[in-house]
Protein backbone atom coordinates (compact mmCIF):
# COMPACT_ATOMS: atom_id res chain seq x y z
CA UNK A 1 0.00 0.00 0.00
CA UNK A 2 1.29 3.03 -1.28
CA UNK A 3 0.82 6.76 0.18
CA UNK A 4 -0.92 7.64 -2.81
CA UNK A 5 -3.22 4.41 -2.19
CA UNK A 6 -3.60 5.45 1.45
CA UNK A 7 -4.72 8.90 -0.02
CA UNK A 8 -7.24 7.15 -2.28
CA UNK A 9 -8.75 5.24 0.58
CA UNK A 10 -9.29 7.61 2.73
CA UNK A 11 -11.00 9.85 -0.14
CA UNK A 12 -13.26 7.09 -1.09
CA UNK A 13 -13.85 6.68 2.41
CA UNK A 14 -15.53 10.14 2.55
CA UNK A 15 -17.31 9.67 -0.39
CA UNK A 16 -18.70 6.81 1.29
CA UNK A 17 -19.65 8.29 4.55
CA UNK A 18 -20.60 11.75 3.02
CA UNK A 19 -23.79 9.56 0.82
CA UNK A 20 -24.98 7.90 4.39
CA UNK A 21 -24.72 11.60 5.95
CA UNK A 22 -26.90 13.02 3.22
CA UNK A 23 -28.86 10.17 3.26
CA UNK A 24 -29.57 11.08 6.96
CA UNK A 25 -30.26 14.03 6.78
CA UNK A 26 -32.34 14.40 3.86
CA UNK A 27 -34.73 11.15 4.49
CA UNK A 28 -34.02 10.84 7.89
CA UNK A 29 -32.68 7.65 7.46
CA UNK A 30 -29.03 6.00 6.50
CA UNK A 31 -30.21 3.49 3.79
CA UNK A 32 -31.72 4.83 1.05
CA UNK A 33 -30.56 4.20 -2.61
CA UNK A 34 -28.33 7.58 -2.56
CA UNK A 35 -26.27 6.01 0.36
CA UNK A 36 -26.46 2.30 -0.69
CA UNK A 37 -24.85 4.24 -4.28
CA UNK A 38 -22.38 6.09 -3.02
CA UNK A 39 -21.39 3.88 0.29
CA UNK A 40 -21.27 0.51 -1.85
CA UNK A 41 -18.92 2.40 -4.41
CA UNK A 42 -17.04 3.89 -1.92
CA UNK A 43 -16.36 1.33 0.32
CA UNK A 44 -15.50 -1.38 -2.76
CA UNK A 45 -12.59 1.61 -4.12
CA UNK A 46 -11.58 2.67 -0.46
CA UNK A 47 -10.57 -1.35 0.28
CA UNK A 48 -9.16 -2.14 -3.31
CA UNK A 49 -6.74 0.67 -2.41
CA UNK A 50 -5.72 -1.34 0.73
CA UNK A 51 -3.98 -4.02 -1.67
CA UNK A 52 -4.84 -6.85 0.76
CA UNK A 53 -4.19 -8.86 -1.76
CA UNK A 54 -2.09 -8.37 -5.02
CA UNK A 55 -4.35 -6.04 -7.99
CA UNK A 56 -3.74 -4.31 -11.05
CA UNK A 57 -3.16 -0.69 -10.54
CA UNK A 58 -6.28 1.77 -11.89
CA UNK A 59 -5.88 4.62 -14.28
CA UNK A 60 -6.37 7.98 -13.30
CA UNK A 61 -9.04 8.00 -16.55
CA UNK A 62 -10.23 5.31 -15.06
CA UNK A 63 -10.84 7.21 -11.40
CA UNK A 64 -12.05 9.92 -13.24
CA UNK A 65 -15.13 8.04 -15.19
CA UNK A 66 -16.19 6.37 -12.01
CA UNK A 67 -16.40 9.83 -10.17
CA UNK A 68 -18.43 11.14 -13.11
CA UNK A 69 -20.45 8.49 -12.78
CA UNK A 70 -21.29 8.65 -8.63
CA UNK A 71 -21.66 12.33 -9.42
CA UNK A 72 -24.46 11.97 -11.89
CA UNK A 73 -26.04 9.86 -9.75
CA UNK A 74 -26.37 11.55 -7.31
CA UNK A 75 -27.27 15.05 -8.87
CA UNK A 76 -30.29 13.34 -10.25
CA UNK A 77 -31.15 11.54 -7.03
CA UNK A 78 -31.67 15.09 -5.40
CA UNK A 79 -33.86 16.49 -9.14
CA UNK A 80 -35.94 13.66 -8.15
CA UNK A 81 -36.28 14.02 -4.37
CA UNK A 82 -36.44 17.62 -4.83
CA UNK A 83 -34.32 18.15 -2.24
CA UNK A 84 -33.20 20.89 -0.63
CA UNK A 85 -36.86 22.31 -1.52
CA UNK A 86 -38.96 19.92 0.66
CA UNK A 87 -38.44 18.98 4.38
CA UNK A 88 -37.30 15.13 4.91
CA UNK A 89 -39.81 12.43 4.66
CA UNK A 90 -41.19 11.55 7.57
CA UNK A 91 -41.65 7.89 8.87
CA UNK A 92 -45.11 7.07 8.11
CA UNK A 93 -47.41 4.74 10.66
CA UNK A 94 -47.08 1.47 10.93
CA UNK A 95 -50.28 0.54 9.18
CA UNK A 96 -49.04 -1.24 5.97
CA UNK A 97 -51.57 -1.24 2.87
CA UNK A 98 -51.56 -5.08 2.65
CA UNK A 99 -54.94 -6.24 0.18
CA UNK A 100 -53.06 -9.43 -1.34
CA UNK A 101 -50.44 -9.82 0.70
CA UNK A 102 -51.10 -13.36 2.47
CA UNK A 103 -52.29 -14.80 -0.52
CA UNK A 104 -49.12 -13.49 -2.38
CA UNK A 105 -46.54 -14.82 0.59
CA UNK A 106 -48.29 -18.16 0.49
CA UNK A 107 -48.66 -18.69 -3.19
CA UNK A 108 -45.19 -17.58 -3.78
CA UNK A 109 -44.03 -20.33 -0.95
CA UNK A 110 -45.57 -22.92 -2.26
CA UNK A 111 -43.66 -23.02 -5.67
CA UNK A 112 -40.57 -21.85 -4.09
CA UNK A 113 -40.69 -24.95 -1.92
CA UNK A 114 -41.71 -27.18 -4.53
CA UNK A 115 -39.03 -25.12 -6.80
CA UNK A 116 -36.44 -26.89 -4.23
CA UNK A 117 -37.38 -29.74 -3.26
CA UNK A 118 -38.03 -31.62 -6.80
CA UNK A 119 -34.84 -30.83 -8.22
CA UNK A 120 -33.08 -32.52 -4.37
CA UNK A 121 -35.55 -35.50 -4.84
CA UNK A 122 -34.29 -36.22 -8.47
CA UNK A 123 -30.81 -35.77 -7.53
CA UNK A 124 -31.00 -37.81 -4.15
CA UNK A 125 -32.63 -40.60 -7.26
CA UNK A 126 -29.49 -39.97 -9.44
CA UNK A 127 -26.85 -39.97 -7.13
CA UNK A 128 -28.18 -41.41 -3.69
CA UNK A 129 -28.45 -39.50 -0.54
CA UNK A 130 -25.40 -40.66 1.05
CA UNK A 131 -22.98 -39.84 -1.88
CA UNK A 132 -24.67 -35.94 -1.97
CA UNK A 133 -24.51 -35.43 1.43
CA UNK A 134 -20.75 -35.18 0.94
CA UNK A 135 -20.15 -33.97 -2.18
CA UNK A 136 -22.30 -30.93 -2.01
CA UNK A 137 -20.74 -29.31 -4.41
CA UNK A 138 -22.66 -31.28 -7.18
CA UNK A 139 -25.57 -28.98 -6.05
CA UNK A 140 -23.44 -26.08 -8.12
CA UNK A 141 -23.69 -28.17 -11.60
CA UNK A 142 -27.18 -29.58 -11.29
CA UNK A 143 -29.28 -28.23 -9.08
CA UNK A 144 -30.74 -25.89 -11.14
CA UNK A 145 -32.87 -27.35 -13.52
CA UNK A 146 -34.36 -25.81 -16.81
CA UNK A 147 -37.87 -24.61 -16.31
CA UNK A 148 -37.82 -26.23 -12.60
CA UNK A 149 -34.99 -23.57 -11.73
CA UNK A 150 -37.75 -21.06 -11.94
CA UNK A 151 -39.41 -21.81 -9.01
CA UNK A 152 -36.84 -21.99 -6.77
CA UNK A 153 -35.80 -18.59 -8.23
CA UNK A 154 -39.12 -17.38 -6.64
CA UNK A 155 -37.97 -18.01 -3.27
CA UNK A 156 -36.21 -15.09 -3.28
CA UNK A 157 -39.37 -12.90 -2.87
CA UNK A 158 -40.15 -15.07 0.51
CA UNK A 159 -37.95 -13.47 2.90
CA UNK A 160 -38.24 -9.75 2.37
CA UNK A 161 -42.84 -10.52 1.56
CA UNK A 162 -42.62 -12.18 5.08
CA UNK A 163 -40.52 -9.15 6.79
CA UNK A 164 -43.63 -6.83 5.01
CA UNK A 165 -46.30 -9.69 6.50
CA UNK A 166 -44.09 -9.71 9.92
CA UNK A 167 -44.05 -5.65 10.01
CA UNK A 168 -47.91 -5.44 9.30
CA UNK A 169 -49.82 -7.82 10.95
CA UNK A 170 -49.18 -10.95 13.26
CA UNK A 171 -47.83 -13.87 11.76
CA UNK A 172 -48.19 -18.05 12.35
CA UNK A 173 -46.07 -20.71 12.71
CA UNK A 174 -46.95 -21.57 8.83
CA UNK A 175 -45.51 -18.58 7.91
CA UNK A 176 -42.07 -19.53 9.81
CA UNK A 177 -41.79 -22.62 8.19
CA UNK A 178 -42.33 -21.47 4.39
CA UNK A 179 -39.99 -18.72 5.08
CA UNK A 180 -37.37 -20.87 6.10
CA UNK A 181 -37.95 -23.48 3.41
CA UNK A 182 -37.13 -20.64 0.89
CA UNK A 183 -34.39 -20.10 2.48
CA UNK A 184 -33.17 -23.47 2.22
CA UNK A 185 -33.91 -23.36 -1.52
CA UNK A 186 -31.27 -20.31 -1.94
CA UNK A 187 -28.75 -21.88 -0.12
CA UNK A 188 -29.27 -25.19 -2.50
CA UNK A 189 -29.67 -23.03 -5.09
CA UNK A 190 -26.23 -23.67 -6.28
CA UNK A 191 -25.15 -20.11 -6.08
CA UNK A 192 -24.48 -17.23 -3.63
CA UNK A 193 -26.39 -14.71 -4.59
CA UNK A 194 -29.97 -16.26 -3.92
CA UNK A 195 -29.68 -16.03 -0.66
CA UNK A 196 -27.93 -12.57 -0.79
CA UNK A 197 -30.65 -11.31 -2.83
CA UNK A 198 -33.25 -12.32 -0.69
CA UNK A 199 -31.29 -11.83 2.47
CA UNK A 200 -30.56 -7.86 0.85
CA UNK A 201 -34.21 -7.18 -0.37
CA UNK A 202 -35.60 -8.72 3.10
CA UNK A 203 -33.30 -5.53 4.67
CA UNK A 204 -34.29 -2.90 1.84
CA UNK A 205 -38.05 -4.12 2.85
CA UNK A 206 -36.95 -3.12 6.28
CA UNK A 207 -35.70 -0.07 6.27
CA UNK A 208 -38.63 1.41 3.81
CA UNK A 209 -41.24 0.32 6.66
CA UNK A 210 -38.89 1.41 9.38
CA UNK A 211 -36.78 4.29 8.34
CA UNK A 212 -34.07 5.27 10.74
CA UNK A 213 -34.62 2.21 12.83
CA UNK A 214 -31.40 0.82 11.12
CA UNK A 215 -28.17 1.24 12.89
CA UNK A 216 -24.93 0.95 11.78
CA UNK A 217 -24.10 -2.11 14.02
CA UNK A 218 -27.33 -3.82 12.26
CA UNK A 219 -25.28 -3.36 8.90
CA UNK A 220 -22.32 -5.23 10.61
CA UNK A 221 -24.22 -7.73 11.94
CA UNK A 222 -25.52 -8.42 8.12
CA UNK A 223 -21.99 -8.12 6.94
CA UNK A 224 -21.18 -10.76 9.30
CA UNK A 225 -24.04 -13.08 7.84
CA UNK A 226 -23.00 -12.46 4.76
CA UNK A 227 -19.73 -13.40 5.40
CA UNK A 228 -20.21 -16.63 7.60
CA UNK A 229 -22.46 -17.50 4.44
CA UNK A 230 -19.65 -17.30 2.03
CA UNK A 231 -17.26 -18.94 3.72
CA UNK A 232 -19.53 -22.20 4.65
CA UNK A 233 -20.49 -21.98 0.57
CA UNK A 234 -16.93 -21.50 -0.51
CA UNK A 235 -15.94 -24.92 1.83
CA UNK A 236 -18.82 -26.93 1.06
CA UNK A 237 -20.32 -26.49 -2.61
CA UNK A 238 -17.91 -24.07 -4.36
CA UNK A 239 -14.95 -25.91 -3.55
CA UNK A 240 -13.18 -26.22 -6.58
CA UNK A 241 -12.80 -22.04 -6.72
CA UNK A 242 -9.27 -20.34 -5.55
CA UNK A 243 -9.06 -19.51 -2.35
CA UNK A 244 -5.64 -18.30 -1.64
CA UNK A 245 -4.27 -15.41 -3.94
CA UNK A 246 -0.84 -13.58 -4.60
CA UNK A 247 0.37 -10.56 -2.28
CA UNK A 248 -1.93 -11.60 -0.17
CA UNK A 249 -1.22 -10.09 3.42
CA UNK A 250 -3.99 -11.80 5.16
CA UNK A 251 -2.61 -13.83 8.21
CA UNK A 252 -3.83 -18.09 7.62
CA UNK A 253 -6.51 -17.90 10.13
CA UNK A 254 -8.11 -14.97 7.93
CA UNK A 255 -7.53 -16.85 4.53
CA UNK A 256 -11.51 -17.39 4.36
CA UNK A 257 -11.38 -13.53 3.90
CA UNK A 258 -9.45 -13.48 1.03
CA UNK A 259 -12.17 -14.92 -1.69
CA UNK A 260 -14.89 -12.47 -0.33
CA UNK A 261 -12.58 -9.73 -0.54
CA UNK A 262 -11.45 -9.93 -4.14
CA UNK A 263 -15.28 -10.28 -5.02
CA UNK A 264 -15.91 -6.49 -2.98
CA UNK A 265 -12.85 -4.66 -5.43
CA UNK A 266 -11.92 -7.23 -7.97
CA UNK A 267 -14.74 -5.46 -10.35
CA UNK A 268 -12.46 -2.24 -10.50
CA UNK A 269 -9.12 -4.03 -11.98
CA UNK A 270 -11.71 -5.86 -14.45
CA UNK A 271 -13.13 -2.71 -15.10
CA UNK A 272 -9.43 -1.05 -15.77
CA UNK A 273 -9.05 -3.84 -18.46
CA UNK A 274 -12.15 -3.07 -19.83
CA UNK A 275 -11.82 0.87 -20.25
CA UNK A 276 -8.05 0.42 -21.34
CA UNK A 277 -9.22 -1.81 -24.75
CA UNK A 278 -8.13 -5.09 -23.48
CA UNK A 279 -11.23 -6.88 -23.48
CA UNK A 280 -12.12 -9.09 -26.45
CA UNK A 281 -14.97 -7.53 -28.88
CA UNK A 282 -18.49 -7.85 -27.85
CA UNK A 283 -20.25 -10.57 -29.85
CA UNK A 284 -23.44 -8.41 -30.44
CA UNK A 285 -24.15 -4.46 -29.80
CA UNK A 286 -25.03 -3.66 -26.69
CA UNK A 287 -24.29 -6.86 -24.76
CA UNK A 288 -24.16 -6.27 -21.30
CA UNK A 289 -27.37 -3.46 -21.20
CA UNK A 290 -29.82 -6.08 -23.24
CA UNK A 291 -27.95 -9.35 -22.65
CA UNK A 292 -32.02 -10.74 -21.12
CA UNK A 293 -33.19 -9.88 -24.13
CA UNK A 294 -30.43 -11.58 -26.50
CA UNK A 295 -30.52 -14.73 -24.52
CA UNK A 296 -34.06 -15.05 -24.96
CA UNK A 297 -33.48 -14.78 -28.76
CA UNK A 298 -30.48 -16.82 -28.87
CA UNK A 299 -32.76 -19.37 -26.96
CA UNK A 300 -35.70 -18.64 -29.39
CA UNK A 301 -33.57 -18.66 -32.27
CA UNK A 302 -34.47 -15.57 -33.59
CA UNK A 303 -30.93 -14.42 -33.54
CA UNK A 304 -27.45 -16.25 -33.33
CA UNK A 305 -27.07 -17.69 -29.45
CA UNK A 306 -24.53 -14.90 -28.11
CA UNK A 307 -22.68 -16.29 -25.19
CA UNK A 308 -23.79 -15.47 -21.76
CA UNK A 309 -20.98 -15.56 -19.47
CA UNK A 310 -18.46 -12.22 -19.64
CA UNK A 311 -15.47 -13.08 -21.06
CA UNK A 312 -12.60 -13.09 -18.25
CA UNK A 313 -9.68 -10.70 -17.90
CA UNK A 314 -6.70 -10.87 -15.61
CA UNK A 315 -6.80 -8.46 -12.78
CA UNK A 316 -3.79 -9.61 -11.38
CA UNK A 317 -4.82 -11.89 -8.48
CA UNK A 318 -6.96 -13.98 -10.95
CA UNK A 319 -8.31 -14.05 -14.19
CA UNK A 320 -11.93 -12.67 -13.28
CA UNK A 321 -15.39 -11.83 -15.16
CA UNK A 322 -17.27 -9.51 -12.65
CA UNK A 323 -17.52 -5.81 -13.62
CA UNK A 324 -19.04 -2.52 -12.13
CA UNK A 325 -22.06 -1.19 -13.41
CA UNK A 326 -20.05 1.73 -15.00
CA UNK A 327 -17.27 -0.47 -16.56
CA UNK A 328 -19.88 -2.67 -18.25
CA UNK A 329 -22.29 0.56 -19.38
CA UNK A 330 -18.62 1.73 -20.60
CA UNK A 331 -17.98 -0.66 -22.98
CA UNK A 332 -21.30 -0.77 -23.97
CA UNK A 333 -21.77 3.18 -24.74
CA UNK A 334 -18.66 4.87 -23.85
CA UNK A 335 -18.77 7.85 -21.24
CA UNK A 336 -21.97 8.77 -22.59
CA UNK A 337 -23.79 5.67 -21.65
CA UNK A 338 -22.12 6.24 -18.00
CA UNK A 339 -23.78 9.97 -17.18
CA UNK A 340 -26.75 8.27 -18.40
CA UNK A 341 -27.48 5.00 -17.35
CA UNK A 342 -26.36 6.61 -13.66
CA UNK A 343 -28.73 9.05 -14.26
CA UNK A 344 -31.45 6.52 -15.07
CA UNK A 345 -30.54 4.30 -12.39
CA UNK A 346 -31.25 6.87 -9.59
CA UNK A 347 -34.09 8.40 -10.86
CA UNK A 348 -35.94 5.14 -11.24
CA UNK A 349 -34.36 3.62 -7.97
CA UNK A 350 -35.63 6.99 -6.09
CA UNK A 351 -38.84 6.82 -7.45
CA UNK A 352 -39.43 3.34 -6.11
CA UNK A 353 -38.06 4.56 -2.90
CA UNK A 354 -40.55 7.60 -2.42
CA UNK A 355 -43.28 5.69 -3.70
CA UNK A 356 -42.39 2.55 -1.06
CA UNK A 357 -41.87 5.39 1.65
CA UNK A 358 -44.98 7.68 1.53
CA UNK A 359 -47.23 4.69 0.31
CA UNK A 360 -46.45 2.53 2.03
CA UNK A 361 -48.09 -0.09 0.12
CA UNK A 362 -46.66 -3.79 0.20
CA UNK A 363 -46.38 -4.04 -3.86
CA UNK A 364 -44.14 -1.07 -4.12
CA UNK A 365 -42.04 -2.21 -0.75
CA UNK A 366 -41.32 -4.97 -2.66
CA UNK A 367 -40.73 -3.64 -5.93
CA UNK A 368 -38.49 -1.64 -4.42
CA UNK A 369 -36.42 -3.77 -2.99
CA UNK A 370 -35.82 -5.87 -6.33
CA UNK A 371 -35.14 -3.40 -7.77
CA UNK A 372 -32.71 -1.59 -5.65
CA UNK A 373 -30.91 -5.18 -5.00
CA UNK A 374 -29.50 -3.89 -8.66
CA UNK A 375 -27.63 -0.98 -6.61
CA UNK A 376 -26.45 -3.22 -3.99
CA UNK A 377 -24.39 -4.91 -6.24
CA UNK A 378 -23.84 -2.26 -8.63
CA UNK A 379 -20.47 -2.34 -6.94
CA UNK A 380 -19.56 -5.35 -8.92
CA UNK A 381 -22.04 -6.38 -10.81
CA UNK A 382 -23.95 -3.77 -12.95
CA UNK A 383 -26.45 -5.48 -15.32
CA UNK A 384 -29.76 -6.16 -14.09
CA UNK A 385 -30.16 -9.77 -15.02
CA UNK A 386 -33.05 -11.76 -16.44
CA UNK A 387 -33.80 -12.90 -12.63
CA UNK A 388 -34.52 -9.41 -11.45
CA UNK A 389 -36.98 -8.65 -14.51
CA UNK A 390 -38.37 -12.16 -14.05
CA UNK A 391 -39.22 -11.71 -10.08
CA UNK A 392 -40.66 -8.09 -10.95
CA UNK A 393 -42.48 -9.31 -13.55
CA UNK A 394 -43.83 -12.19 -11.63
CA UNK A 395 -44.98 -9.31 -8.46
CA UNK A 396 -46.85 -7.10 -11.15
CA UNK A 397 -48.42 -10.34 -12.43
CA UNK A 398 -49.89 -12.41 -9.67
CA UNK A 399 -51.08 -8.34 -8.03
CA UNK A 400 -52.78 -7.63 -11.60
CA UNK A 401 -54.47 -11.30 -11.56
CA UNK A 402 -55.58 -10.29 -7.82
CA UNK A 403 -57.27 -6.74 -8.75
CA UNK A 404 -59.24 -8.58 -11.82
CA UNK A 405 -60.53 -10.95 -9.67
CA UNK A 406 -61.51 -8.49 -7.22
CA UNK A 407 -63.42 -6.69 -10.54
CA UNK A 408 -65.51 -9.40 -11.34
Amino acid sequence: MTFIDFILFLFYSLIALAGCLLSKYWYGDLVSPLSIFLGGNGLSLAFYHLKLIYLKPLSLTTHLIVLSGLMTFVVVTCLVSKIPFRPPLRPHSKTVATPGLSAFFYFTGFLATIGWILPLLLLIQKYTWGYLSQNWWILQLEFQMQFIGYLNLLGILVLPTFTIKTLSSKIKLLDIIITLSALIGATLAGIKSYFIFSSAAALLAYTALRPGRLKLYHLGLALFVILAFFAFYDANIDIFVSKSFPGSVFPKQLEFLQRPYLYFVGSWPATEQMLSGKMPPQPIWSYVTFRPLWKILGGLHIIQPVPIPLPAVNIGASWFNVYSFIGEVYWDYGLGGVLIFCALLGSIATFLYLKARQTAHWQNVLLYSLFTYGVVISFFLYYYMFEIFFLIGFVLFVQSFYRFKKLI
